[in-house]
């Protein structure tokens, strides 16, 4: 996972979200798995948002301060259903 300036590996999340998720025991695994889940996304989605506002939907851009591919920030929109387009100064459209 990325963020301004640094990467959050697995465990750094793990450790993080499991501070906030009850003990973990055998009736608890679900739970934890999905409270992982719903951190990461949450995260995701407000980092991409910031990304898009502050190089304006310039996806180049933002993987290039994240560290990651074009093609990964591309797919991350799509996963959190985040356009870039509205975000554009030039009003451009997302090519199709």
């Amino acid at each position: 996972m990325f963020t301004p300036g640094r990467v959050i590996d697995d465990v750094e999340l793990r450790d993080r979200t499991a501070l906030d998720a009850p003990r973990a025991g055998p009736a608890t695994g679900g739970l934890l798995h999905a409270v992982r889940g719903r951190a990461t996304r949450t995260i995701e989605t407000r980092m991409l948002q910031d990304a898009l506002e502050r190089h304006h939907g310039n996806v180049t851009a933002m993987a290039r301060e994240m560290g990651i591919t074009r093609r990964a920030i591309h797919q991350k929109l799509k996963r959190y259903a985040l356009p870039a387009a509205p975000y554009r100064c030039d009003g451009r459209a997302t090519r199709r």
